[in-house]
């Protein structure tokens, strides 16, 4: 029984390629849902604070002491600035991520994702502190 060597290499390698391929599209998927979990992350927790600050400022017996936050909020600019802050977090890791390619520019997610995180807790704190009054 004759075998033909060529033939076999180029049919295991088109089957190595294509599983590297598979392989490839699957890392892809988990990076892109990791990404779109540290946007989600960005978004609660920026709708967790604002939730809660403002429902915490109707209280007479809170009081807001970031003078940031209250300059803003006297010239009815802190929904607008906290937005713009959730946009350019988003927006900086995202051009990072499709733009520069090296080998962990995934980990740029945690960018929004930590901002996220902060905004959540920030948020819960409010809460506690709006239940303990």
């Amino acid at each position: 029984m004759k075998v033909n060597i060529l033939s076999y290499l180029n049919k295991t390698s088109r089957t190595r390629e294509s599983i590297r391929a598979k392989e490839g599209i699957k890392e892809k998927i988990n990076a892109s849902k990791i990404v779109n979990i540290a946007y989600l992350f960005s978004f609660i927790g920026f709708a967790a604070d604002q939730i809660s600050t403002r429902f915490g400022i109707t209280n007479p017996n809170i009081i807001e002491i970031n003078p940031t936050t209250l300059h803003l909020m006297d010239a009815g600019l802190w929904l607008f600035a906290d937005i713009i802050a959730v946009l350019f977090t988003i927006l900086v890791s995202q051009f990072i991520i499709k733009h520069w390619n090296f080998k962990y520019r995934d980990l740029i997610a945690l960018m929004p994702s930590t901002y996220g995180v902060l905004k959540l807790v920030t948020g819960i704190l409010n809460l506690h502190l709006i239940l303990t009054f």
